[in-house]
């Protein structure tokens, strides 16, 4: 476990390194890394933030984003497995517009319609988020059959939403 946290020690290291060297320059086009470097070391600012703290803000991102990456490609591949016809009609389709021995390009993805709506498919019965950020009401207001006050949180659930049956 050490020698992969040294890597990524090293490797975000190197990141904000590099982000350090082209911090102040008026032309570079500003990234995340960029805007928390803008906290480091700052009196002023009511957020105190070191390198450690970006290190570790950097890696929670890149955790988040792969987390989800791999259990909607994991959704997508339970799903196609246990519809055989619909994996066939995808494989179909990856055939007649990449090829057997290509990888899919960018330049691809636009003809390959019914992958886009295996994706999108599988995005809506398996949502990598089924609980939406909190939201809370403006003014009284009813749903359905119930009253929610001014001000009371509201947690909409993405999951029951895309499955209409669910709502009955």
């Amino acid at each position: 476990m050490k020698p992969t946290g040294k890597m990524f020690d090293d490797f975000f290291k190197k990141v904000i390194d590099e982000n350090m060297q082209t911090h102040n320059k008026e032309d570079k086009v500003k990234d995340f890394v960029d805007v928390l470097l803008g906290f480091l070391g700052t009196e002023e600012s009511d957020y105190r933030v070191d390198c450690s703290n970006i290190k570790a803000i950097l890696l929670d991102m890149m955790l988040a984003s792969t987390d989800t990456s791999v259990a909607a490609i994991e959704w997508a591949l339970s799903e196609l497995i246990k519809h055989p016809r619909v994996m066939k009609n995808l494989q179909m389709g990856l055939e007649s517009v990449v090829g057997i021995k290509r990888v899919v390009g960018e330049s691809e993805l636009d003809k390959l319609e019914y992958l886009d709506m295996v994706i999108k498919e599988t995005m809506r019965i398996h949502p990598v988020g089924p609980l939406l950020i909190p939201h809370q009401s403006m003014e009284d207001c009813n749903v359905r059959d119930f009253f929610k006050s001014k001000k009371s949180r509201i947690i909409i659930n993405a999951w029951a939403i895309m499955r209409p049956k669910c709502l009955d």
